[in-house]
């Protein structure tokens, strides 16, 4: 906060020069703008800054909301691939502990993690991802007896790696948010345009309606940055169906098997 104030104060310094001017220039009847013309000037202005960076807001959230996604369905066919790879083991038990750890990881995620992360209480499973170990352990009891075998260990190990590097951008997205700071700025800024919007505007009918239109515009926006900064909840929430369908085909293929 601290850090703040100076360029709090050049604000306050701007505004107060640009008050000053504005006074001064107005005292002179060639020189100024009637008040009408004044405000809707002022008010074109502000407005198009104000939805430019809105937009510019906006655009960011939706691009990170689709990157959790793309995220999400790779992370999906990481496992789906690993238990892929259990299958190749030749050692009976060792391919059905390994078969065993990966449903364990991606049931863990559907049923712990995706709760966690709706209620945004993931800084727990950051610290800990215990119930990643088993998995670990799976792939740590495999002995490799030959070059195929080497190969087999060296992929589910990366892709472990892979796992593991996606699950916490996952984690950490449920916390992210705007700043405090960003969002008294963008609510700000909001009602000073609809203020400006609605005070420029002439008597009517159409003016009325265009004040009404602005001002629901402005707080659909609004609510889509809250929405899309919050990637787990709400109606635009991202589901897991990703992992319960890789579970599902995990599920189809032990069936086959036996």
């Amino acid at each position: 906060m601290p850090s703040l104030l100076p360029a709090l104060a050049g604000l306050l310094a701007v505004m107060a020069l640009a008050a000053w001017f504005a006074r001064r220039t107005g005292q002179s009847p060639h020189a100024a703008l009637d008040t009408a013309s004044g405000l809707q000037l002022n008010g074109s202005m502000v407005a198009t800054f104000y939805g430019v960076l809105l937009a510019l807001i906006l655009y960011g959230q939706i691009s990170s909301h689709q990157d959790i996604e793309s995220r999400l369905n790779h992370e999906a066919w990481e496992v789906l691939f690993l238990f892929r790879l259990g299958e190749s083991v030749p050692d009976a038990p060792t391919r059905a502990s390994w078969e065993a750890a990966v449903r364990e990881v991606a049931q863990s995620v559907v049923q712990i993690e995706w709760p966690a992360m709706r209620n945004r209480h993931t800084q727990k499973l950051l610290n800990s991802g215990g119930h990643l170990d088993p998995l670990w352990r799976a792939l740590m009891a495999f002995d490799p007896r030959d070059a195929r075998a080497q190969l087999l260990l060296g992929r589910a190990t990366e892709s472990y790696a892979v796992l593991l590097e996606s699950r916490r951008q996952r984690l950490n997205a449920g916390n992210t948010s705007l700043h405090p700071i960003l969002w008294f700025g963008l609510i700000a800024g909001g009602f000073f345009t609809i203020f400006l919007s609605i005070f420029s505007a002439g008597p009517g009918k159409i003016t009325a309606i265009a004040a009404a239109m602005s001002t629901g515009l402005v707080y659909l926006l609004l609510w889509l940055v809250a929405v899309y900064q919050r990637p787990f909840e709400g109606p635009l929430a991202i589901s897991p169906a990703p992992y319960v369908r890789a579970l599902e085909q995990m599920e189809a293929a032990t069936g086959q098997r036996f």
